[in-house]
């Protein structure tokens, strides 16, 4: 059985910061309709987050 599945990243800037603050890293995963996301536990400037790097990580089935 395949199970299509699709895996992403994104950043989640604080209410109180600065332009350039710390921001979460976010994981994302979609499978057959479900969608889980939660926190990764690690933090970045917002400025080394490369927005056109972060791509979907999928099965591609």
């Amino acid at each position: 059985m395949v199970i299509k599945r699709n895996i992403s990243f994104y950043i989640q800037k604080t209410y109180n910061g600065t332009d350039d603050a710390e921001c979460q890293i976010l994981m994302r995963a979609c499978w057959n309709g479900e969608i889980l996301q939660f926190n990764c536990g690690y933090t970045i400037a917002s400025s080394k987050w490369e927005l056109k790097n972060t791509g979907n990580y999928s099965n591609g089935s």
